[in-house]
């Protein structure tokens, strides 16, 4: 059986907004951030990666949204992460793999390579895999909003003994808007109750992560649907 490979990139204390929990929102990311970050993009044996805080996992985190900003929400039975069962969730995502790494290098204005484009691939593939949605479309209005890191979090992995899941996997958070509500499910025995929601008054029944955007919703509305 061939081990699953993930992008990774090394955590250095440089890359981090904050020594605890962040969801730092920054509208299509920080050029300077993105370069230091991919300078260290490799794909690693991901029960490696699992056991190892030195290195992060990167997870594209996508947040759908309808044209009256309600936030697509979801419970999570089974698939591949435990932690999350039964626990409500408003992110579409997972692990990037080798297949999403494109030729392509992006040169910024200082000509540094910048391979970010094998994350905007993660994340678009991800979300045509659990949700019935055109590609050409996702790749059009797919936006990065920010990043979240949450190290203090206590949320447990499948693969023991190790670091907390919050250690070990860094959130690169982008919206996606949806036309209407009528959004289908590919993942119909993995993503269930699924529905269109406003804020919600208890934040307990989320994952840590939607936890965090719920908290600055607000904000990134200013960002994609400025007044």
């Amino acid at each position: 059986m061939t081990e699953e490979k993930v992008l990774c990139c090394n955590n250095t204390p440089s890359i981090h907004y904050s020594t605890g929990d962040y969801f730092h929102i920054e509208d299509g990311g920080n050029e300077a951030w993105i370069a230091e970050v991919s300078s260290s993009f490799n794909f690693i044996d991901r029960w490696l990666a699992e056991n190892d805080s030195t290195i992060l996992q990167l997870i594209p985190y996508v947040v759908l949204y309808s044209p009256d900003f309600r936030i697509f929400s979801y419970q999570r039975k089974g698939g591949g992460e435990k932690r999350l069962d039964g626990l409500r969730s408003i992110g579409i995502g997972g692990h990037i793999n080798p297949i999403d790494h494109r030729v392509k290098i992006k040169h910024n204005s200082n000509g540094l390579d910048i391979k970010w484009d094998t994350v905007f691939q993660g994340a678009i593939r991800e979300v045509i895999e659990e949700i019935d949605i055109n590609g050409a479309y996702v790749k059009q209005n797919l936006r990065q909003v920010g990043t979240m890191y949450t190290p203090v979090s206590q949320d447990k992995q499948d693969f023991k003994p190790g670091p907390t899941a919050g250690q070990v996997h860094l959130a690169v958070v982008y919206t996606l808007p949806v036309k209407d509500l009528g959004v289908k499910v590919r993942e119909i025995d993995n993503l269930i109750d699924y529905k269109f929601v406003d804020n919600p008054t208890d934040l307990t029944k989320y994952e840590r992560w939607s936890q965090l955007v719920w908290q600055k919703i607000d904000e990134i509305k200013q960002i994609i649907m400025p007044v």
